[in-house]
């Protein structure tokens, strides 16, 4: 009786570790998935996005006005040691 309750313990044993390595593997692959699904998100919504630009304008273009270009600023003179005058 020992002998069978023994051997059966090892088989539950095996089955155990060999279902939480398909869970593993189970997890990695969703986790992959929600990945793929969010990048195919972003892609749809940008397309539609363009899609609703192009069509509010009429222009056919599918894409977006330029953005304004960023201000530079005027030149900045250095701050640094090498810059700074000490009185004597």
């Amino acid at each position: 009786m020992r002998n069978h309750l023994e051997s059966r313990l090892a088989e539950l044993q095996q089955e155990y570790q060999l279902g939480e390595g398909q869970l593993r593997k189970l997890v990695e692959q969703e986790a992959g998935l929600r990945e793929t699904l969010l990048r195919i998100g972003g892609a749809i919504q940008m397309l539609q996005e363009l899609l609703s630009h192009d069509q509010e304008n009429g222009d056919g273009s599918g894409s977006y006005p330029q953005t304004e270009e960023p201000q530079t600023k005027e030149p900045q003179t250095e701050t640094g040691p090498e810059a700074m005058s000490v009185p004597s």
